[in-house]
């Protein structure tokens, strides 16, 4: 039953290797499942289990009650290029469902889960000015999370979240900003509470980037990213913490990517170079521009990509052949495609996009790396442009339009591909899942119905809001709710699981991809195994191993030891 206590854990075990810092050394080769009693992080036995391909994925945005839409709002300067069509997930009322906020129609909207059917909230303070970018955080540690909401041209407006009823408040945050795009959250100095960093974009309806004439500086014509520290309770802009410039940037993701307890930010730029900003350890950073990332940067998601226990970062850019580029505007861009950063390890980043088969997807946006299918395999979906070149094509190229779209189906439709091998993808057909034509921009995973099955929720520039329902992941699965408490953050938690066959290690952090906020309830998929261990380390180095949980259960996971079932499947 759901809230029943299961089982406390026990504090250590010689099996497993709790720390990344100890099980790295341990691990062999992708694909063996243990070495020496240590496991290879994000190994898998379910090779010959089903792949992506064969998943059965069904609209159902207006039959589960998520009716929103679109509207493209003139005076909003960004929306002459990037839009601001988002979709961010949260468990706002904190009883174990996903619930939806969507921006980019004439209101921002929340949508509660009522178990499977979602609910426009009545009580949702209505918001005038336009919205670029929101985030979902729990400032406080209270266990639910409040919202900021970040809008053009004016001071960030807060939401203070009081079991699921939000109202406007006041957390400082007193500092205008002009194109805001994108926040994330993440405990920078130890001090037991989430900071926030805010990203920014230019204005396109007044100026470009230098970079669209070839010009790469490092102080751009955009708008400079702030951090917000949280001084107990009130956010303040930090100006000595080592980040700098005016770059156009689009996603960010505020976790550690240099393995050594303190959370970095990396910041994908468009028209320019990345860069990963390193914690020094005492909450300032220091800037390290990223190789081979001058091009168009618009998403930076957070994945264990090669199982060593080192997160990797995908990042979307834009990708045509001959054929395409001769039909689009005459605007410079580099069309190398998607980037693939592989962590060295020794603090160095390797693209390896093009080797793992993934960087061909046309003009790409929000991302998802994510095990669709439950057997402990990864796969990966980003949302890209509708290019709107399809007569020219026609006419030019002599091709018909389902000639097109199974040549260059990244023009009208999300990119989608599946693992094939330990450092390989192939491109799936987004039309042999059931994906629509559509002008995608921010895109979320969540398990809508309680199933088990990720669905996908996908933000359409051009109108309806689609929702993506998975029907045939019949592999078993786990879920994990990482609880706060009043002394320390979720966020930040790194999550370990074992089987006998799958060893998988995710960190839950809170964005921020482009437009989109991943929800905090952590995905695994555990092939035909019945049971997993689960080791949990908080933040401030509590760390917990559970023994024994059952397959096909969602569980809550306290501080304390203890963890309470959610729903089960």
């Amino acid at each position: 039953m759901a809230g029943d206590r299961r089982q406390s854990p026990r504090e250590s075990s010689s099996n497993i290797c709790h720390s990344r810092r100890r099980f790295i050394g341990c691990a062999a080769a992708v694909g063996a499942t243990s070495v020496a009693g240590c496991t290879e992080w994000g190994s898998s036995a379910r090779e010959d289990g089903p792949r992506l391909n064969s998943l059965e994925y069904l609209e159902t945005a207006r039959e589960r009650g998520f009716d929103y839409e679109y509207v493209h709002d003139g005076s909003a300067g960004q929306q002459v290029m990037i839009t601001n069509a988002g979709l961010y997930v949260a468990d706002v009322t904190n009883d174990g469902s996903e619930d939806i906020l969507a921006i980019g129609g004439s209101v921002p909207e929340l949508y509660y889960n009522q178990g499977g059917t979602f609910e426009r909230s009545d009580s949702f303070p209505e918001i005038d000015d336009p919205v670029l970018g929101a985030l979902f955080f729990d400032h406080d540690n209270n266990g639910f999370d409040d919202l900021l909401l970040l809008v053009e041209h004016g001071e960030p407006i807060t939401l203070i979240n009081d079991g699921g009823t939000f109202t406007e408040g006041d957390l400082g945050f007193d500092f205008e900003l002009e194109i805001p795009v994108g926040a994330a959250a993440a405990d920078c100095t130890g001090n037991g509470l989430l900071d926030v960093f805010v990203i920014q974009n230019g204005d396109w309806s007044s100026n470009r980037p230098l970079g669209t004439e070839g010009h790469l500086v490092s102080n751009d014509n955009g708008n400079p990213n702030y951090l917000f520290r949280n001084e107990g309770g009130e956010y303040v802009v930090d100006r000595e913490s080592g980040i700098d410039g005016d770059r156009w940037s689009l996603a960010m993701a505020f976790v550690d990517l240099t393995d050594d307890g303190n959370p970095d930010i990396y910041v994908a730029n468009d028209f320019n170079t990345d860069i990963l900003y390193r914690n020094r350890g005492d909450g300032t950073f220091e800037p390290q521009e990223m190789p081979d990332s001058n091009r168009n940067a618009m998403s930076a998601t957070i994945a264990d990509v090669t199982g060593n226990g080192l997160l990797d970062v995908f990042v979307t850019n834009i990708y045509f052949d001959n054929v395409l580029e001769r039909h689009m505007p005459t605007i410079k861009l580099n069309s190398d495609g998607n980037n693939l950063f592989i962590n060295e390890g020794d603090g160095s980043f390797v693209d390896r996009a093009e080797e793992y088969g993934i960087h061909k997807g046309g003009w790409g946006w929000a991302a998802l790396v994510e095990d669709f299918t439950n057997t402990g395999i990864q796969s990966l979906i980003h949302a890209t442009s509708q290019l709107g070149v399809d007569s020219r094509i026609q006419s030019e190229e002599r091709l018909t339009r389902d000639e097109i779209d199974r040549r260059y189906p990244y023009i009208n439709y999300p990119a989608v591909f599946g693992r094939v091998g330990d450092d390989a993808f192939e491109s799936v057909h987004p039309t042999d899942l059931g994906f629509e034509r559509m002008n995608s921009r921010g895109m979320v995973a969540l398990d809508c119905n309680q199933n088990g099955m990720l669905d996908i929720a996908i933000a359409n520039a051009r109108g309806a809001y689609k929702l993506y329902e998975c029907s045939n992941a019949s592999d078993n699965w786990l879920r994990v709710n990482i609880q706060p408490d009043r002394h320390r953050p979720a966020i930040g938690s790194k999550l370990y699981v074992e089987t006998e066959t799958i060893s998988s290690f995710k960190p839950l952090h809170s964005g921020s991809d482009f437009l989109s906020q991943e929800s905090r309830i952590i995905h695994f998929g555990l092939g035909e195994e019945t049971s997993a261990t689960l080791t949990v380390a908080w933040p401030d180095e509590t760390e917990r191993t559970f023994d024994s949980v059952p397959s096909n259960h969602q569980i809550a996971v306290y501080p304390d030891g203890e963890y309470t079932t959610q729903y089960s499947g």
